[in-house]
């Protein structure tokens, strides 16, 4: 994917494609041991081939798994259409623009500098900053006396870190000291098993660094 390019759909089964077109790429080495990359053509196969490949194309392109490939970019979406302006901080180079159609204009990313992102929403010029693990340390996002914007911040996470040390980097951002309201924390979880289990395991590590105390979780059903 590279800047400028058309998506029409960016459902999550566009991954399936990938992978399929995955299964013709291989690795020769020569006696030295040096790889050289190459690529089966759909054309090098016989014509059964041909037929199941191209049917499981089809398959891929009439699937909807109802996830997009971008969840970031749909969240952006949604919070500017409810009237807010809104910054990222994740690292990123492209982003995709989400057309009402359900597909995508593929666009690079220019507001990429971490200080500026955080001075602007402290300063109130952005309501809401969306971060990852590209902003847990270097920045102070809390309620500060000295920022023009001192409303308490509340942390929305869709997704917890693996290392819970880098959760508490990230939480830590909003609460700092020297601030004049304490930062909030809203979970946003689903009720899948598999989700269930990993937040169950979160929760056990936060409570061994005896932060789990403090923050409040939400289930989505």
């Amino acid at each position: 994917i590279q800047d400028g390019d058309v998506l029409g759909n960016v459902d999550y089964s566009l991954t399936l494609k990938k992978g399929l077109d995955g299964l013709f790429r291989y690795t020769e080495r020569d006696f030295s041991g040096n790889p050289a990359y190459k690529y089966l053509s759909v054309n090098d196969l016989s014509e059964e081939g041909k037929t199941i490949y191209n049917d499981l194309v089809s398959k891929i392109k009439q699937a909807s798994s109802g996830i997009t490939i971008s969840p970031i970019d749909v969240i952006k979406k949604r919070i500017k259409e409810a009237g807010y302006k809104v910054g990222e901080m994740t690292g990123r180079d492209i982003e995709l623009d989400i057309q009402d159609n359900g597909g995508a204009i593929v666009s690079k990313r220019t507001d990429k500098n971490k200080k500026k992102l955080a001075r602007d929403f402290n300063a109130g010029d952005i309501d809401v900053l969306i971060i990852n693990q590209s902003g847990s340390t270097g920045i102070s996002l809390h309620a500060s006396e000295k920022f023009n914007d001192k409303r308490q911040r509340v942390m929305l996470s869709a997704q917890t870190q693996l290392d819970v040390n880098t959760e508490i980097q990230l939480r830590g951002r909003i609460d700092r000291t020297g601030q004049l309201v304490r930062g909030a924390y809203r979970y946003i979880i689903s009720p899948i098993p598999a989700e269930q289990r990993l937040i169950m395991m979160f929760k056990a590590k936060l409570k061994s660094l005896d932060t789990f105390k403090d923050t409040l979780l939400y289930q989505i059903h």
